[in-house]
């Protein structure tokens, strides 16, 4: 009966009302012809047992994009997380395309990334948009925090040049550092001191060197400090649990990529978008509870060419 009172109220006002929960058939979020499917479907992918669906509708805000997603979210019923199942706005409405989301979420994921760097002097990390390494007893700090985009090519080039140009000292001469600066990006303005408070396990240290202006207000700092808090500093960064994590991948053929908890899949209609929230598993379990999910949705479209292809059974 409640259900049915649901549909009534979509029939008199033309609309579905957010929080209008269903069981056992499928049907269609406004907005973006988006289809959530039975919740049966959904545990069945995600290897949960679901409680409740209910109508999902929300704005998503990754740096200056802002886009919205409708559909359905899932709440499991063993740890009261939820799985959300959505459509991205179609194009024009938002100027939210596949690519627009997935350069934000790039540049967006580049400040809160920190990946191990191969092959550069005696150990390196990419710590955001900072390349950080250990030459002897010197920490090395190239930080391009200030530019956009990814950077990570540009930090590496420009400490393989301050490396070789004998430059890295415990504490800089902004001069002779100019020269790689220069030779690496662009002539830059008269230096100014740059300075950054590092932490390595309980202990406080200090990064210090010199800042570089280029045009457009953009600039970039280079700072050395003590190697001796090197294995802190790795350790205390790779312990960090408050990192998203960025990568591109595929789902059953289909351009995908990750941010964090969110999972984005390419499709010829409306992007699909998966979100988890307070979903207990391992990070690798995640993933896969994502991609099995994402991948139950483009099988959805493939075969109907919708997102749901009408009720099925549901568990006992």
């Amino acid at each position: 009966m409640r259900r049915l009172g649901c549909l009534a109220a979509v029939v008199a006002v033309a609309v579905l009302l957010v929080g209008c929960e269903s069981t056992d058939e499928s049907y269609k979020a406004t907005g973006t012809d988006t289809n959530c499917p039975d919740q049966s479907r959904v545990a069945d992918a995600a290897g949960h047992p679901i409680s409740t669906r209910t109508e999902l509708g929300a704005v998503r805000n990754l740096n200056d994009l802002s886009y919205s997603v409708t559909g359905c979210s899932y709440t499991l019923r063993d740890s009261g997380g939820t799985i959300s199942v959505g459509r991205v706005a179609p194009d024009g409405s938002s100027g939210a395309t596949y690519q627009a989301i997935q350069h934000a979420a790039e540049d967006k994921a580049g400040t809160a990334r920190f990946e191990q760097v191969t092959g550069l002097a005696d150990g390196a990390w990419l710590d955001g948009k900072r390349l950080v390494l250990r030459t002897g007893s010197t920490m090395l700090f190239v930080d391009a925090s200030d530019i956009p985009g990814d950077t990570s090519s540009v930090e590496t080039r420009l400490a393989r040049a301050l490396l070789g140009s004998g430059s890295v000292r415990s504490t800089l001469d902004c001069a002779a550092v100019s020269e790689p600066v220069g030779r690496v990006l662009a002539s830059p303005s008269a230096p100014s001191d740059a300075v950054s408070y590092e932490r390595s396990g309980e202990a406080e240290f200090k990064a210090s060197g010199c800042t570089y202006f280029f045009e457009q207000n953009r600039s970039i700092k280079v700072m050395t400090a003590d190697g001796a808090y090197w294995k802190g500093w790795v350790d205390t960064k790779s312990a960090s649990t408050m990192r998203d994590r960025y990568a591109t991948t595929s789902i059953l053929g289909r351009p995908a990529f990750r941010y964090g908890s969110t999972l984005v899949v390419s499709d010829p209609k409306s992007l699909i978008e998966i979100q988890t929230s307070q979903v207990q598993g391992s990070a690798a379990e995640l993933d896969a509870l994502r991609r099995a999910v994402a991948e139950l949705m483009v099988n959805l479209v493939s075969v109907h060419g919708r997102s749901s292809d009408g009720p099925t059974p549901s568990h006992s």
